[in-house]
């Protein structure tokens, strides 16, 4: 790290060392992609990480839900992976995808104590708290959303769908 530093004039815990300081956490916009600044604010970084996150909780939600009988369970680990890699894809460039607040706020903590201070916490445009609360909120929203909307209909789909596994439950129902 720090012949990289050297190399490109790029002194820790001064105005530009988030480059490398995102080895640890995530910036908005993501340093590396070369969006200026201006462009995205705090209100669309929060959306961002909000967003992501609910869409992660609903998607998670709904592939885990033991009445979901569409999606093979072996198959739900590969296909969370696979939402994970395409909002990270989508939304990398704009704040680096946290999607968790442990990790918004351990890593920042980590390069604040690796000599990165202020750009760290509370970093450029004071804008740590995002990776906190984003996710933070977003999270119980995708359940809440997941539980609220599509929950009551797939149960309703599997009742409707169940089929009398012996005589004696054929009697009974029928």
């Amino acid at each position: 790290m720090h012949k990289y530093e050297d190399s490109h004039n790029i002194v820790r815990g001064k105005k530009g060392s988030e480059i490398t300081a995102m080895v640890f956490g995530g910036y908005f916009p993501n340093p590396s992609v070369g969006i200026e600044p201006k462009y995205i604010n705090w209100a669309y970084a929060l959306g961002a990480e909000f967003w992501i996150t609910a869409l992660l909780g609903f998607m998670v939600f709904m592939l885990t839900d033991p009445n979901n009988k569409v999606v093979p369970k072996q198959a739900v680990p590969f296909i969370i992976g696979f939402v994970i890699a395409t909002l990270v894809g989508l939304y990398e460039s704009l704040t680096v995808a946290i999607f968790n607040p442990a990790r918004g706020f351990g890593s920042r903590l980590v390069a604040y104590l690796a000599g990165w201070g202020s750009i760290a916490i509370p970093g450029p445009r004071n804008g740590f708290w995002v990776y906190m609360l984003g996710p933070f909120v977003g999270g119980p929203v995708g359940a809440a959303l997941y539980d609220y909307t599509l929950a009551p209909f797939m149960k309703a789909a599997l009742e409707q769908n169940e089929e009398p596994s012996n005589e004696y439950e054929l009697k009974i129902k029928g």
